[in-house]
């Protein structure tokens, strides 16, 4: 019988992503942490460690090529049981990673997460998302906005317009169905600047991957504007 590791590494592969052998065994501790405690609350509702392989954490890896290697911060809403964000601190080194998870059960999860896997690039923070948008040094301040259809499109695009800096990314997990609101994206300033539909593994289930970017610097624009 295959391994969920077995599954997890050709899984990956399949979707252009190499696990290095080191990274394949902390998605494995990753797996029986979330295992072990999905048993005594509701975490996930996977059936089978395959479940979780394929339909969280190659789910999550879906959008490896929408981050860039290097120094980056990403605010990840909604967090749940940690994906995408996780499996991306897993394969991104430098990648600076905050958690946004207003449930305490689930927090401490991820806290318990984080210190296993020793992922000192990720901090998890217990805050309903439009609280956090109330406090000034988080504006502006990321690169990337992800969240893995925790909310709908016109909160998700409101919500990365105060996170975001200027060249920053949204980058939105929808179902097999994602529909586009013009109006909303005209609203904040952002372009559909890129759509993924994949299929993952094995299983013939649809992810569709909107990547959203800012039309242009906001001070350029009122530049413009005075002249």
């Amino acid at each position: 019988m295959e391994s969920s590791r077995d599954t997890l590494v050709w899984s990956a592969r399949e979707i252009g992503v190499d696990l290095p052998s080191t990274v394949a065994d902390r998605f494995e501790a990753y797996r029986r942490e979330l295992l072990l405690w999905n048993s005594r609350m509701s975490l996930i509702s996977a059936r089978s460690e395959r479940d979780i392989v394929i339909g969280h954490f190659i789910d999550s890896l879906t959008i490896v090529s929408c981050v860039k290697d290097g120094p980056q911060r990403l605010i990840d809403l909604g967090s749940g049981a940690g994906f995408p964000a996780i499996p991306l601190a897993l394969v991104f080194d430098e990648l600076q990673v905050t958690l946004v998870e207003p449930s305490r059960k689930k927090v401490s999860f991820l806290k318990s997460v984080v210190r296993l896997l020793s992922l000192s690039t990720v901090t998890v923070i217990r805050e309903r998302t439009e609280s956090l948008m109330q406090q000034d040094p988080l504006r502006n301040a990321f690169d990337l906005v992800t969240s893995r259809a925790a909310f709908q499109l016109p909160e998700l695009l409101r919500m990365a317009d105060y996170f975001l800096g200027e060249e920053g990314r949204l980058i939105v997990m929808k179902g097999r169905t994602a529909d586009r609101d013009r109006a909303v994206e005209d609203r904040y300033n952002f372009t559909l600047s890129e759509r993924m539909d994949r299929v993952l593994p094995g299983t013939g289930r649809k992810r569709t991957i909107l990547v959203y970017s800012r039309n242009m610097p906001r001070r350029n624009v009122i530049e413009g504007d005075k002249g």
